[in-house]
């Protein structure tokens, strides 16, 4: 079996604070700097009826854009660097060492 949302788990740590992404509970983003604030980054939640969080908003904007003929914020060559960079990611996992990021938009 492949990977699934409750494997997702990864912590970034610099001088200013912290992020913290564990998907395999509600506060799946946590951001400590100098006050904590957790994220709600699903789309299980409703306000007023509406679906909202990440996965809602997200999916509300890009298809509002395209039905306005707009140029959606992000687009596909997003994509494809985001998935260069998370496989730089787990590349390095395998390894356990730093490894080289060119240019995820080349």
């Amino acid at each position: 079996s492949g990977p699934s949302i409750v494997d997702l788990k990864c912590n970034l740590i610099g001088s200013k604070g912290s992020m913290n992404l564990d998907t395999s509970h509600h506060r799946a983003v946590e951001i400590q700097t100098d006050k904590a604030c957790y994220l709600d980054a699903f789309v299980g939640v409703e306000v007023f009826g509406k679906p909202v969080g990440f996965g809602a908003a997200s999916i509300r904007h890009f298809a509002e854009s395209i039905i306005a003929g707009e140029k959606p914020m992000l687009d596909g060559k997003d994509g494809l660097a985001v998935t260069r960079l998370i496989l730089k990611m787990q590349e390095s996992a395998e390894k356990g060492l730093p490894v080289e990021v060119e240019d995820l938009y080349r």
